[in-house]
């Protein structure tokens, strides 16, 4: 409930950019991240994804022991086109 809040005000009139840091992005003491990666197909013609990512969540969750209530923003990505990008760099100033 208090995501829906913090978005909600994010969508506001009143609301200016830069003029308030919402409470959902301020640091707390007993903030953790879990970092895991599982390889998985991203989608199947832009169809099923939530399914694939509810079979992914459900393994993340069972491999660290953390309890779904206990689960808050949550990020997916794909690190290959973060990978690419420097790797022709990288291979261009190798010497022989």
């Amino acid at each position: 409930m208090h995501r829906v809040q913090v978005l909600s005000g994010h969508l506001s009139t009143n609301n200016r950019v830069g003029m308030r840091q919402s409470s959902a992005s301020a640091a707390a003491p007993n903030d953790i991240a879990v970092v895991h990666g599982l390889r998985t197909a991203i989608s199947r013609a832009k169809r099923g994804s939530f399914k694939l990512l509810s079979a992914v969540m459900s393994a993340v969750l069972k491999d660290v022991g953390l309890r779904p209530s206990l689960l808050g923003d949550v990020c997916v990505g794909n690190p290959k086109v973060i990978h690419t990008t420097p790797v022709p760099q990288l291979t261009s100033c190798e010497t022989k």
